[in-house]
């Protein structure tokens, strides 16, 4: 039999003090409705979450934040070049209904396919990455477990975003370490650039050579072109210009065309072919006369330095080039006892380059080496110029950030 409450004082006030839940539920809902996303976000644990959002306001990551439909919050943030994804789970920080921990950085760019495409790396190969239910792959790193617990403890100096952003930082950091040294180490393999008789051949100091005393004088010329005698020096079968090395030298022949001039050659050496890459002028300071010059040696220790680590695999000191009066073109004695210190020790001789203009440019290389009798041996080489003569485009390359850095480091 039902009864109304109002016949009983008792029941009366015991229905008066007492919410149900679904009427709490209503209560918190209509009050949810005024609040921004934002805010209903915080309000459900404002002790760990306010702490959150102020570092991600501070921190200025670049990228908004975005409060889900269903109550994750995500900030966007970059790390190196790489794109990640900050994630608190809408339990946070409370564990998932899955009983996870309730903050993950997701990876973007690269993802598990960019990583496959450009690295050559998959998952497992991938320090620190797992997915989760739906394939997204993120960041896991053992140390964030007790960082948490101490957290939720407060115990934890700072709050979770910050460490994750850290961790993230500190990840990155040494994958990138690991593909930038997988990717040199694959690099020399290819391109063999360097000599077994010159392993540690760099762009060597201007005058830095000494004084080759025992250097007697009597240069001897061989015709080693292709073209003429077949006769072919293993160690120097030709010189590759570059376009840009061809245009350098031309360009500073023609500003001086009453006077010598010249400067050094920078390149590779690979399977008896040099490749210029990169033609210095003599410098600011240089002396220019009509059947002499020479070169400022502190502009050009500078300069090519500078050139050099400018290129992803660092260009060494093949030679010089020189302008020469009319016709000649063969060394004077002064050229002979130059060219005998940078055969000498380079320990793997070195190209020199005559320039002449009877009436029009021409250019004549020669591979110059020591003898046994302590003299300067010439072998006149084929020359070509153009960057599609250059097989392997990778020596053209510029040096990026990460070269730049891993260098130092």
């Amino acid at each position: 039999m039902f009864r109304n409450s109002n016949d009983n004082p008792e029941n009366q006030v015991l229905e008066y003090n007492v919410v149900s839940t679904d009427t709490q539920e209503i209560l918190e809902d209509n009050y949810s409705e005024a609040l921004s996303p934002l805010d209903q976000w915080l309000q459900r644990d404002p002790n760990f979450r306010c702490k959150e959002i102020e570092y991600i306001k501070r921190a200025e990551l670049g990228y908004p934040y975005t409060i889900t439909e269903n109550g994750d919050l995500q900030q966007p943030f970059n790390e190196s070049g790489w794109t990640f994804l900050l994630v608190l789970d809408r339990s946070f920080p409370r564990e998932t209904e899955h009983r996870e921990l309730p903050i993950r950085v997701y990876l973007v760019n690269p993802g598990l396919m960019e990583f496959k495409k450009l690295y050559n790396m998959d998952k497992s190969s991938i320090p620190g990455v797992r997915q989760d239910a739906s394939g997204a792959a993120y960041l896991y790193i053992e140390e964030v477990d007790k960082d948490f617990e101490r957290y939720v403890n407060n115990l934890h100096s700072g709050c979770m975003s910050e460490t994750m952003i850290l961790y993230t930082k500190k990840w990155v950091g040494a994958l990138q370490r690991t593909i930038e040294q997988e990717k040199r180490r694959r690099s020399k393999k290819k391109l063999e650039l360097r000599n077994p008789l010159w392993p540690s051949r760099s762009v060597q100091r201007y005058d830095d050579y000494g004084d080759y005393s025992g250097f007697h004088g009597q240069a001897k010329y061989v015709d080693g072109r292709v073209s003429r005698s077949g006769q072919v020096n293993p160690r120097c079968q030709k010189v590759v210009l570059s376009n840009r090395a061809f245009i350098q030298i031309f360009n500073e022949s023609q500003s001086k065309l009453e006077t010598e001039t010249g400067g050094l050659l920078l390149g590779h050496y690979d399977h008896g072919i040099w490749y210029v890459i990169e033609a210095s002028d003599p410098g600011i300071n240089a002396v220019f006369r009509v059947a002499y010059h020479e070169g400022d040696d502190v502009y050009q220790n500078h300069v090519c330095d500078v050139i050099s680590r400018t290129y992803k695999h660092p260009l060494v000191f093949l030679g010089m080039w020189h302008r020469h009066p009319g016709s000649l073109d063969s060394f004077s004695g002064t050229d002979d006892g130059t060219n005998y210190k940078y055969a000498a020790s380079a320990g793997n001789g070195c190209i020199s380059a005559i320039i002449n203009y009877d009436p029009n440019f021409r250019i004549t290389f020669y591979y110059a080496e020591q003898d046994d009798n302590r003299s300067v041996r010439y072998t006149k080489v084929d020359v070509e110029v153009g960057d599609d003569k250059i097989p392997n485009k990778e020596i053209m390359m510029l040096a990026d950030m990460n070269d730049v850095i891993s260098r130092m480091t």
